[in-house]
Order: C-alpha cells, then sequence, then structure tokens
C-alpha cells in the first residue's frame, strides 16, 4: 500500500542516515552491528546487502569515501575492524564473524555480476588484498582504479564540481598503496634475506623514513574535501603499515630504528589528521584521534623515560591540539531538543572549559613542566595564549558550572587572567631574537589574539571588565602588530580594520598616537577596502583626524585610482577642517582626465532626470532648514549643471535640453545675480516651488519635441557626451614607480578600468591592471525609472569591461552593501560547513563617481527578478499581471489630466467624451471616444494621446502585446465601418 511504501522509505532514510554519521565517527563497530540489523543473514555477499532487484539502491560515486548504501557500509567497517570484526544480532544475541576474506570469496563464486562493487569500493578492496600480501591482484585493483576513475571523469560535466571532488578522492590512497607495496619490494631487495647487515637494515629503514616523509606532507583539503576522505586516509595508511610488518624482512621490521620511527610517525600522523579533521568541522573524531595521540605519546615517554622520551616541546604539541578541539567544541552550536529548540549546553562547555584550564595551571603554567617548557620561547608564548583562550572562553559561562566543581576563578579573575596571559604571551614573542619567519608569525598570532579579546571586552555590556584597563590603545597597537607581522591573509585580522578606525575617530589622543607610530609598518593595501571610512574620518576635529593624513597620503601614493573616486566624492562635502587636511591630498590626486569621466557618466543621466533631481535636493536642503546663502549656491549649480549650452563637451541631446532650460531656470531661480536673489530673502518659501513649476514646464516642451527621441532601446554615447568619442588615453606601460604613482602619466591622463580593487587577498600590482582605451559607440537603455544605461568600455588587456551607468542616485550606500557581502563571503569561506555546502556570495563591483552618479559592473546571464518570478509558479504570474497593471494606470494617468483639461476648453461635451474607467482586463484606459474605429470594435481601445509614450512605459513583451492587439481591433474597425457604410 502507499502507507507502507512511504514507511519503508522513511526506514531506509534512517538507516541511510545513520550509517553515515556513524562512519563519519568513525565508530565500526557501530556500523556492523546496524549493518546486521538492516541483513540479519549470517553469510554476507554482494548480493544480500545489495539485491540486484533493489528499486531504492543508492550506489556511492565511483571511488568516493562517503555514500552508498549498507554495502558500501559493510565493507567499510569490514577493513578497519580486521581480521577482529564481527556484527552482534540484538535479536538473537548471537555475534556473527564478517572477515573481509570471507566476503570477497562469496563475491567471487556469486554469479551476479558485481563490477559496481570494485567501482565504488576498488581502495578498500586494494588495501584487503595488500594487507593478506596478494601484491599483484592489489595492483590490478589500483589499475583498474585508475581506469574507472579516467571513464567516469570523461564521463562527467566540467560544471559537476562536487561529483568531479568525489571522483578525486580515491587517487591519493590508491597513489600511498602503490607506494607502499614499492617500499616493500625495495626493502627485501636491500635485505635480501635473514642474513642481512646493519648496513642493509639502515638503508630500508631510510626508504621506510623517506616514505612516511612524503606521506606527512601530503594531506586531503580541508577545504574541498570531507571528513571521511581523512578518515580513510589514515585507515589506508594503517593498513599498508600492517601490511609492512607482515611483507617486509623481519630483520628489518624488528628493529629499534623501524619500532620508534613507526611510533613518531603514528602519533604525529594522528596529530596531524585530527587537526585537519577540526578544520573540516568534524570535532568528535578530532577528539577521539587527539586523545588516542596523547596516550600513545604518554605510553612512549613512560617506556623511555625522561632522558630518551619525548621533551616538553613535543609533549605541548599535543596538549595544545587537544585544546584546541575543546575550544571549538565550545564554540559549536548546540544540537535541537525534541521541540526544535537549541539545547543548553554551558553547563557542559563550562565543565568542559574549566577542567582544561585546571589542567594547564597545574601542568604547564607552574612545576617542572613549566620550568621544562621555558627552554622553548615559542613553546611557552603557545602555552600563555592557550591559558587566555581558554580562561576567555570561559568566563562568560563559569556561572553556569555545577556546584560540586572548584572553579578556577570568577568571572572578574578569568578576564583578568586571560588579559595577563596574552600579555604574557607577546611579551615572550618580542624577547626572541631572530628574524625566522615562523617567529615573526608566532609574534603576529600573539597580537593578534591580544588585540581581539581587547575588543571582546569593550564590546561586554559589563563595563567593570574594561574599566580603567587602557584597552582601546592596546586594542590598536596590537592590531596593527598582527597586520605587520604578516596575519594579513587571516579574515579576522582584516576585519579589525575597521574597528581600529573607529577607534581613531573617537579622538583619543592615545589611540591616534598608537595609531600613528604603528600604521607606517603596516602593507598600506590593507586600507584599501576602508578609504571612506578614513576620509569621512577626516571631518572629525582632534588628533584621530590628523593620525589618518599621511595613511591617507601614503594610500594616494602608491594607488591613488583606488582612492581618487572617494576622495573627490568625500571632498565635495567636506567644511574647513576636512578641507585644510585634505590639502596635499587634493594635489596629489588630480587627475584631469578621472574628472572628465566622472563629468561624462554623470552627462549619460537624461538631462530632465537631472532636473529633477535637483528639485528634489533643493526641496531636501529646504526642508532641513539650509541657510539662503547654500540655497543660492545649489542653484547656481544647477544651471551650470542643466542649462550651460556652452559646456565643452556636451552631446547634442544635453545641449538641446540646456538651450531649452537656461531662461525659464535663471528667471525661475531669481535671475543670475546672487545678490540681487538674495536681497528677496527667504529662500527655503519660494525657491523649490519656483524651479518645480519651470521643471513641469521645461519637461513638458521638452517631452512634446524629444521625448520619443530619447525613449529609443540604443542610442548613440555620443548623444549624451562628446567625450567618449575624444577620449585618447596614454601609453601603456607607464605606471610610475611604486610610491610615486600619483604622479605618472597614466593616472594623470588615463582612467583605470574600475573593479581591480575588490576583495584583495595580496598587494595589488598596479603596473598590470587594464586602462580603458575606448569605448562602445553606442549604449544600451534599461526600462526601469532612472533608465540606466549600459556602457561598454574597451581595456589595454583586449577585454570588453560592460557596465551599467545609474544617474541621479547615490551609489555608496549599494557599495557598502557589497562591502558587506563581500566581508560575509570571507567568513562563509571560512567556516567548514559553509565551504562543503558550497555557500557563497555573488558580489559584483559598485564605483560611486559623485553623489547622483556612478557605475554597477553589469553581470550577463542573470534573470530579472520580475522574470524570474514569472516564470516559476501560477500565483507568480498573477503578481506580475497585478503590477503590469499598476504599470499600465500610470503611464494612462497622465493622458487622462490631459484629456479633461483639453475637454473643458472645447466643451462640456469634449470633457464627458475625456472621462472614462481603467479596464482590468487589459489594463488600458477605457473611453467612449478615441482612435478610429473605438466606437465601434466591441473592445476597448487604447486612447493615449501621445502612444509612443506609453508603450516606451511598458517593458518590451507588453509593447509588443498592446500593438498587436491595437492592429487587430483597429481592423475590425475598420471593417465594421465600411460594413456599415454600405447598408
Amino acid at each position: 500500500s502507499k502507507h507502507a511504501r512511504a514507511n519503508a522509505a522513511a526506514a531506509r532514510l534512517w538507516e541511510r542516515e545513520r550509517l553515515r554519521c556513524l562512519q563519519r565517527l568513525g565508530k565500526w563497530q557501530e556500523v556492523l552491528d546496524d549493518c546486521q540489523h538492516v541483513c540479519p543473514s549470517s553469510e554476507w555477499d554482494a548480493q544480500t546487502l545489495r539485491p540486484v532487484d533493489d528499486e531504492a539502491e543508492e550506489r556511492a560515486v565511483a571511488g568516493s569515501a562517503v555514500g552508498g548504501d549498507v554495502l558500501n557500509a559493510a565493507v567499510r567497517a569490514m577493513l578497519r575492524l580486521g581480521e577482529d570484526a564481527c556484527s552482534y544480532d540484538h535479536t538473537t544475541g548471537v555475534s556473527h564473524p564478517r572477515k573481509l576474506t570471507d566476503f570477497c570469496r562469496r563475491c567471487a563464486e556469486a554469479a551476479t555480476p558485481g563490477g559496481w562493487v570494485s567501482e565504488e569500493l576498488g581502495v578498500e578492496l586494494a588495501a584487503f588484498e595488500l594487507r593478506d600480501g596478494v601484491e599483484d591482484v592489489a595492483l590490478t585493483r589500483i589499475a583498474a582504479l585508475r581506469r574507472c576513475f579516467r571513464r567516469r571523469w570523461i564521463g562527467s560535466h566540467p560544471a559537476a564540481s562536487s561529483v568531479r571532488r568525489a571522483l578525486l578522492q580515491p587517487l591519493q590512497p590508491a597513489a600511498e598503496l602503490e607506494e607502499a607495496l614499492e617500499l616493500f619490494r625495495a626493502c627485501r631487495r636491500i635485505c635480501g634475506g635473514g642474513d642481512a647487515s646493519a648496513f642493509d637494515i639502515d638503508a630500508g629503514a631510510g626508504a621506510l623514513e623517506a616514505l612516511l616523509e612524503r606521506w606527512r606532507a601530503r594531506w586531503p583539503s580541508d577545504v574541498l574535501d570531507p571528513p571521511e576522505s581523512w578518515e580513510r586516509v589514515v585507515g589506508v595508511r594503517r593498513v599498508a603499515l600492517e601490511a609492512f610488518d607482515r611483507l617486509a624482512p623481519r630483520a628489518l621490521v624488528r628493529g629499534k630504528t623501524v619500532r620508534d620511527l613507526l611510533e613518531r610517525d603514528g602519533c604525529a600522523a594522528l596529530l596531524r589528521s585530527s587537526k585537519g579533521l577540526m578544520r573540516a568541522g568534524e570535532l568528535t573524531t578530532a577528539m577521539a584521534w587527539c586523545n588516542e595521540a596523547m596516550n600513545l605519546v604518554k605510553e612512549r615517554s613512560l617506556r623511555l623515560g625522561p632522558s630518551l622520551g619525548p621533551q616538553a616541546d613535543e609533549m605541548w604539541m599535543y596538549t595544545k591540539a587537544l585544546c584546541k578541539v575543546k575550544l571549538e567544541q565550545c564554540r559549536a552550536p548546540a544540537g535541537f531538543e525534541e521541540d526544535g529548540t537549541r539545547a543548553s549546553v554551558e553547563g557542559r562547555n563550562a565543565l568542559g572549559l574549566n577542567t582544561v584550564l585546571s589542567y594547564l595551571m597545574k601542568n604547564w603554567r607552574r612545576g617542572e613542566a613549566a620550568k621544562d617548557l621555558g627552554e622553548f620561547p615559542a613553546e611557552a608564548a603557545e602555552c600563555a595564549a592557550m591559558v587566555g583562550r581558554v580562561a576567555a572562553a570561559l568566563s562568560p559561562i563559569v556561572e553556569h558550572l555545577h556546584d560540586d566543581a572548584v572553579p578556577v576563578g570568577d568571572e572578574r579573575a578569568l578576564s583578568k587572567l586571560a588579559l595577563d596571559s596574552f600579555e604574557e604571551a607577546v611579551e615572550i614573542s618580542k624577547s626572541r631574537k631572530g628574524i625566522d619567519d615562523n617567529e615573526a608569525r608566532g609574534a603576529a598570532k600573539a597580537s593578534l589574539r591580544l588585540a581581539l579579546y581587547c575588543d571582546e571586552l569593550l564590546k561586554s555590556p559589563d563595563d567593570s571588565k574594561s574599566s580603567d584597563l587602557g584597552l582601546e590603545p592596546s586594542l590598536v597597537r596590537h592590531a596593527l602588530l598582527a597586520l605587520a607581522g604578516g596575519a594579513s591573509g587571516v579574515p579576522r585580522a582584516r576585519h579589525l580594520i575597521p574597528r581600529v578606525l573607529a577607534l581613531v575617530r573617537g579622538g583619543s589622543r592615545a589611540v591616534a598616537a598608537e595609531f600613528a607610530k604603528f600604521t607606517p609598518n603596516v602593507p598600506p593595501w590593507l586600507f584599501i577596502e576602508w578609504v571612506p571610512q578614513m576620509l569621512s574620518s577626516l571631518e572629525v576635529p582632534g588628533a584621530g583626524g590628523d593620525a589618518l593624513v599621511p595613511c591617507l597620503e601614503a594610500l594616494a601614493s602608491s594607488y591613488p585610482s583606488a582612492v581618487h573616486p572617494d576622495f573627490h566624492l568625500s571632498r565635495a562635502h567636506f567644511t574647513n577642517v576636512g578641507l585644510d587636511r585634505s590639502e596635499r591630498l587634493a594635489r596629489m590626486l588630480y587627475s584631469p582626465a578621472r574628472d572628465a569621466f566622472t563629468r561624462a557618466v554623470t552627462l549619460l543621466d537624461f538631462p530632465h532626470k537631472r532636473l529633477e533631481w535637483w528639485r528634489g535636493h533643493l526641496k531636501m536642503l529646504a526642508h532641513a532648514g539650509t541657510s539662503d546663502e547654500i540655497l543660492s549656491a545649489v542653484a547656481d549649480e544647477m544651471v551650470r549643471d542643466v542649462g550651460d549650452p556652452g559646456e565643452p563637451g556636451l552631446g547634442n541631446l544635453n545641449a538641446r535640453f540646456a538651450q531649452m532650460a537656461r531662461s525659464p531656470l535663471t528667471r525661475a531661480i531669481g535671475g543670475s545675480d546672487p545678490e540681487k536673489r538674495l536681497a528677496k530673502g527667504d529662500l527655503s518659501r519660494w525657491l523649490p516651488n519656483s524651479v518645480a513649476e519651470a521643471e513641469r514646464k521645461i519637461v513638458d516642451g521638452w517631452m512634446k519635441q524629444f521625448g520619443k527621441a530619447q525613449e529609443l532601446p540604443r542610442q548613440r554615447v555620443t548623444q549624451f557626451s562628446q567625450w567618449f568619442n575624444s577620449f585618447e588615453p596614454t601609453v601603456a606601460g607607464v605606471a610610475g614607480a611604486p610610491g610615486r604613482r600619483h604622479l605618472s602619466p597614466t593616472f594623470r591622463m588615463g582612467v583605470e578600468v574600475p573593479g581591480q580593487y575588490d576583495a584583495l587577498r595580496a598587494p595589488p600590482d598596479v603596473g598590470t591592471h587594464a586602462q580603458i582605451v575606448g569605448f562602445e559607440p553606442e549604449v544600451d537603455l534599461f526600462r526601469s525609472k532612472q533608465f540606466p544605461k549600459k556602457l561598454v568600455a574597451r581595456g589595454s588587456d583586449g577585454r570588453e569591461y560592460p557596465f551599467v551607468a545609474k544617474g541621479s542616485e547615490d551609489l555608496r550606500q549599494d557599495d557598502r552593501i557589497e562591502r558587506l557581502f563581500r566581508a560575509m563571503d570571507a567568513l562563509l569561506l571560512a567556516h567548514p560547513g559553509s565551504r562543503h555546502r558550497g555557500l557563497t556570495v555573488r558580489t559584483f563591483h559598485v564605483a560611486p563617481l559623485s553623489a547622483r552618479c556612478g557605475l554597477l559592473e553589469f553581470v550577463g546571464g542573470t534573470t530579472p527578478m520580475l522574470e524570474a518570478v514569472r516564470g516559476s509558479t501560477k500565483a507568480g504570474n498573477d503578481c506580475v499581471k497585478e503590477h503590469q497593471f499598476w504599470i499600465r494606470a500610470q503611464a494612462s494617468a497622465k493622458d487622462k489630466d490631459t484629456g479633461r483639461g483639453q475637454g473643458q476648453g472645447r466643451g462640456g461635451q469634449n470633457a464627458q467624451n475625456a472621462g472614462g474607467v481603467i479596464d482590468p482586463k487589459t489594463g488600458m484606459y477605457r473611453r467612449r471616444t478615441g482612435l478610429v474605429g473605438a466606437r465601434y470594435g466591441s473592445q476597448p481601445a487604447n486612447g493615449n494621446a501621445d502612444f509612443l509614450v506609453a508603450m516606451a512605459r511598458c517593458p518590451r513583451d507588453d509593447a509588443a502585446f498592446v500593438l498587436s492587439r491595437l492592429g487587430r481591433i483597429t481592423a475590425d474597425a475598420g471593417a465594421a465601418a465600411m460594413g456599415g457604410g454600405d447598408g
């Protein structure tokens, strides 16, 4: 029945997900027990675990370390558990031996085809054959695995990245199995029979050490590979080393050198793989492997003694790994309760952190261990920083400790311990003499942790934690030290830059002094993303604004094209404070070509739209109580922008509008003499209304004469500005010397393609940046509110760069949103869970050029939101119909008012004919009289006086529909009229 099939599907889903979870956690005995529950047969083969007629079978990607059904899980578990593998039947209480040898023998004896078993589990079967000593069969399995990979890779789509990553997973363990086989044979050649000499044994041990060294440098990716890949690599290496114990010469295997080598490598491999699992997001298995590695190290230390065993630095390495995993476990989100809410884990986390901190304070910060660790400054600094990290994590949740637990300290004491420990780590790192890269990175890491904790204390709602500690200067100092020391690749370090700038903006002299002292050591390109924030701080009186000037000048010297747009946009609103501070910046960033480019992009906006922006701007200023002097200056700027036909470089469209608008606008603002205008007084009362009235008359006249021409879907760019045609770039390759690029001809007389400073991960190479060498002769017009245009720039690298030129809008908010999205994308990339799910934020470049124009990067191959909604659901189609009905009604509203006015001038009958209603089916204005044939047609006709204007305001598909419909209506009406005349 349908209900039974649904229950069976739910049961299979539960079984599959449970098996996958157990495999990820490395609980192989439970995996076998679950497989026994699903397949209770005493003898397993491929047909039993995966019947041929099973319609719900789920095969894994060929060679993948994860996925599949009961068959895949059982084979993986039998390989890991070895000859002692057995499954327990909870129903009968009987244990069944599950040896992989018996499974393979039964599969070979079965008559059913099983090629897919070798494809999916080729690595596991090859490892099993190697452990059993069947070397030739193992090599045959590996060769078949590679052939399968080539076939599957060619058959997969290049865009199927997740499938291709899964196909790549078996290559590393297969290569390592081959290397192990080569090692076995080489050792047998070197050592010969049982009478191997000491020299031969040393040579064999050297070959083994070389192999282990290669393996230590080769691991799966913690970004792209799942945790199961890490577990399989470790499992296959264990199997290979077990085979080495059986297949290599006895004299070599039993030698002390080889035994010590294998012991040390086993601990190091567990430690490295646990770190990879932690970064990949699998914390439970990472903690288990850390504990296993720690137990092995302790056992070796007890066996060898303090002189020959692991030293303090090696022991600390394993302790540090345990602490890191524990901190990650406490940061991980809690699971869900049955009601769907998050479980409360503060008590569990507090107990775990308190235990770790007590262990660190007792065993590593006091006594012999602390003394021994003091001989290793790098490890001592790491230990102090780890104590600070654990204390900082425990401080906010220490109150959740159980009553029977003894806390290391209360919240305030833990905060002080954390701060003191971080400062001690910084001091130890600074005291180390040397220029080693590892030492520099260690010092930068210590400073970064201290800066992050200072920031955490400053953001805490409890002011008692940060009172009288002087945390602001310390945060600024150590954040800059971390960036100068090489932490620029760490997202958290770069995210401290806006925090530092905010503190500098506060005006504290101590903070400003720290910023001025340490900023010269920081690479200037790290501040490019935050240039707008720095420029805004120039307006703030105090020491903070003065401290920012040298940093901005260094940026302008090295990367003038990155600073120029934001600087000129901000300088237009500076008061005397900002103007004085930016005087040298203005000289450094002088570029006639870039200023002309900004003006040309401004002129791409239709002139009546620019006039509408000025009218709204004046109204806003008047409402805000702006002085008459400022209103008068804005009015003059408006006339110069839209009413100056003599401006060089104006296109025909803008020149004609300027000729038409100059006189009406001059009269509207009270003449061209500012003194006479100011003498009238109270400009906020009459100026906005006067400009609005002049705008209405100008736009009405403009639309009657040139409205149809400007609605064309493609227009020549020279219609707006002649500069696009006359622009001549400078000779390529003269970007200037580093630190003096603001003086180069490329910057002064050229224009760099926007968008080459986004999401920087390394210093930008300005000499390789593309320069604009020309523009496409035409622009595409988009049918939206402000009529943006698609402008295509041609780069010096031979590529075309399309942009959307938007006018009468301030794109600085769009720019900030895109910067926020880029920061979110970096955080998603740094999180293991989001990385494995492929979660990213697609961003595009936004280039604000002025307060009312800018460029957006054109993203091709996308679907507008309205079209996406239209093509998805029936409800979406209804929504689109309502939206288009509203658009048509708005397009008819102007004609409705015009018709009524004309009717009143000609008489009551015309006024009565002008009246009507909106037809809900067509969205058109329905009239009693209109176009020829409307009186006789059975369908309402479109009565717009300016029909082309109405069609231009509709989307292209709707315009085509209306035109075709109108043609049929007119033809039917004409035929009816002719028929009536004959009668």
